[in-house]
């Protein structure tokens, strides 16, 4: 599988070129799809399908997202995502480009790539924002779904927090059950407390002011295209439209809020946003330019200025993480969560089958009994029914080996009835009263 290794060895990024020789095509409009948040690039199909044929596209799946490998340390944030946009780019030859960001973890890394490095980026098309200026309007119930996700008290907590989520970033399941049934199952094997690292990667930053002000976005010159879905739960359109009004300096700036759509409303309403993005892109790919090479260090000064740190501007221009611009209480904060977040790993007993599948790249996964979330009730019989005899109750002793590491986990592992517990049903949250054993409906312990 292809990775572009970032110079510090911190990440390695898992992407995919969508040109005829499997490398860039110059004589094209450089595209990168950067895969959305919580997700993959196979989630990307309508969009490569889209746009191959009329641009070099390149997909990129961001640390702790799809096949990519990466260091989890608490200097992570989103200038330092943006960073590796960047070295990404330096490493496989990109030309400055247009990027499309779906969701706040690929927004924000998108927003200050522009920022940083301007001239590597020729347009953006972000679809699913975040606010900018201040702490997320819904930052308790963040922080509350967060604490849940990464070391929830039992199962039946976990599939809450699932739903949650479901209804944070996908708004509604009806209607949409087939857009849950592709989002949250690799979102759940990826994002789990067996994985607390990613869920902490995945929410710290979004727990803090992005550094951003309105100056920084009126200096943005490159063409944008933004919508926002009506019905964001995460990130409110009517702030997001307050955010598009500083955009002052685009060339060409296309704001739209699409009716009904939630955050992630690039899975959800691709056959809306690709005319869009297609016609926004057509009016911006004449004359590709050259592959231009990486002025890190100039870009570390952009940075510290940003913060009005020079110190900033003295660090390793070679590696990425020296673009954190993390505050030093912030750097703290997060230092002490990501340990917690490995210890509650070590210590995480929850019988959560789904979140050890194997992912939809992996040999054998087509012959497993897939989790999905309108199937879950079936799922749940299925573990219960398959479960040892002599595993009868929760918290027996039998124990999940996860081993800490630096390093987010690879190709996943099934957990097998002889390393951990069978409690199956309360993952499900099911309401079929005629099924003994079936839980339910959760009680609304976490309300968003």
């Amino acid at each position: 599988m292809p990775h572009v290794d970032l110079p510090d060895g911190s990440a390695s990024l898992y992407y995919e070129l969508h040109t005829a020789t499997g490398r860039p095509d110059l004589a094209k409009p450089s595209l990168i799809l950067v895969a959305p948040s919580w997700g993959n690039v196979l989630q990307l199909k309508d969009y490569v399908a889209a746009f191959k044929n009329d641009y070099s596209v390149c997909c990129i799946e961001p640390r702790s997202h799809g096949r990519t490998r990466n260091t989890v340390t608490p200097s992570y944030d989103y200038f330092v995502a943006a960073a590796d946009l960047a070295f990404a780019m330096d490493a496989l030859q990109l030309p400055p480009s247009h990027v499309f960001a779906a969701g706040v973890q690929a927004f924000q890394p998108a927003l200050k790539m522009s920022i940083i490095f301007p001239d590597h980026v020729l347009s953006l098309s972000l679809v699913g924002l975040s606010s900018a200026f201040a702490l997320p309007r819904h930052i308790n119930e963040f922080r509350e779904v967060g604490e849940a996700w990464a070391a929830p008290e039992d199962e039946s907590i976990w599939a809450e927090c699932v739903e949650a989520i479901g209804q944070f970033v996908l708004t509604e399941c009806e209607g949409r059950e087939k857009v849950w049934d592709t989002v949250l199952p690799p979102l759940v094997r990826h994002y789990n407390p067996y994985k607390a690292r990613n869920v902490w990667m995945s929410t710290a930053p979004n727990q803090t002011v992005s550094k951003i002000t309105p100056e920084l976005l009126a200096g943005i010159r490159q063409p944008l295209l933004l919508i926002q879905g009506e019905a964001d739960m995460c990130y409110p359109a009517e702030d997001v439209e307050a955010l598009a009004q500083h955009f002052t300096g685009s060339k060409d700036l296309r704001f739209r809020i699409e009716p009904g759509a939630p955050h992630l409303l690039a899975l959800t309403h691709a056959p809306a946003v690709i005319p869009r993005m297609r016609d926004f892109l057509a009016a911006h790919s004449a004359n590709p330019p050259a592959i231009i090479p990486l002025d890190a260090q100039r870009a570390l000064e952009r940075a510290a200025r940003i913060v009005g740190n020079p110190a900033v501007a003295e660090r390793d221009p070679a590696s990425p993480l020296s673009f954190c611009l993390l505050k030093p209480d912030e750097f703290a904060a997060g230092k002490a969560k990501l340990e917690h977040a490995f210890a509650q790993e070590q210590a995480c007993r929850l019988d959560l089958p789904m979140c050890f599948e194997k992912d939809d790249w992996e040999k054998g996964a087509d012959q497993q009994r897939r989790w999905t979330w309108t199937g879950r009730v079936e799922y749940a019989r299925r573990h219960e029914a398959a479960r040892p005899i002599s595993t009868t109750s929760f918290g027996s002793g039998i124990a999940v080996e996860v081993q800490q590491s630096e390093v987010t986990d690879g190709p996943s592992s099934p957990i097998t009835s002889a390393t951990a517990s069978m409690k199956a049903t309360a993952l499900n949250g099911g309401d079929d009263d005629d099924d003994e054993g079936v839980p339910p409906p959760l009680p609304s312990k976490i309300r968003v």
